[in-house]
């Protein structure tokens, strides 16, 4: 994990945009197969210093080597960029701000109790045969939603970690950063009543950034090898 060769990474990307169908592909409309401008040496350093970590090696060298951000899984990388007029960076993408920078040098919890905690808690959802008014019901199903909320919003559920992608109906990507599990991509999907999970390869291993962002890449040139034409291929988010 970190030593992916990024040579001819970005030119692969914008290829895409002249490839017929490229619409198609989950997320095209967004992002446009557009990357942004890579970081300097000088930006990254700054970068890191202002956040007080060092970045997981694929991805800082996906920073200064390919870009800072653009085109990749779903809706794409959110991008890094001085805060304009201020001091510091941000990441600039749906809820990019759900980065907890403060928090990003404590390790992330690779032990979770989230997952116990939305599951203890799916299991006293309200059930309409329970209550003989349907206002009532309609309060306690929105009392049991905001619980659900709470667990996931908690600072610890996401410290170490950079908020990456946005897989759209609030599921999301994030990169460990701090921790045993430096390095690594995981897959959030809170809003269906479940913790974060890595996201693994064939092998059953976990992915870095470098594996995860290049399988998407390999994945999207071969969907647009298979469908030209544009075709009827499926146009939706892949499994993580």
């Amino acid at each position: 994990m970190g030593d992916t060769d990024w040579s001819g990474v970005r030119e692969r990307v914008e290829s895409l945009r002249a490839r017929p169908g490229h619409e198609r592909r989950f997320g095209a409309d967004l992002h446009g197969f557009t990357l942004a401008p890579a970081l300097g040496d000088g930006d990254l350093a700054d970068l890191e210093a202002w956040l007080g970590v060092e970045l997981p090696a694929d991805y800082r060298r996906f920073l200064t080597q390919v870009a800072a951000g653009g085109a990749g899984p779903d809706y794409g990388i959110n991008t890094v960029r001085r805060i304009a007029d201020g001091d510091g960076w941000r990441w600039h993408g749906d809820c990019g701000d759900l980065t907890d920078v403060a928090r990003l040098g404590l390790p992330f919890l690779v032990e979770r109790p989230f997952g116990e905690l939305l599951d203890e808690l799916d299991e006293r959802e309200p059930r309409p045969e329970d209550f003989t008014d349907e206002t009532a019901f309609k309060e306690a199903t929105w009392s049991w939603q905001d619980r659900m909320w709470e667990i996931v919003a908690v600072p610890e559920f996401s410290q170490g970690a950079i908020y990456l992608v946005d897989e759209g109906c609030n599921r999301r990507y994030w990169l460990v950063v701090s921790g045993p599990a430096a390095g690594t991509v995981w897959y959030d999907s809170s809003c269906d009543w479940a913790d974060m999970n890595p996201v693994e390869n064939d092998a059953g291993e976990p992915m870095g950034f470098g594996e995860w962002y290049l399988d998407w890449l390999d994945s999207t040139e071969r969907y647009l090898a298979l469908w030209p034409n544009g075709g009827c291929g499926p146009i939706g988010p892949q499994p993580p």
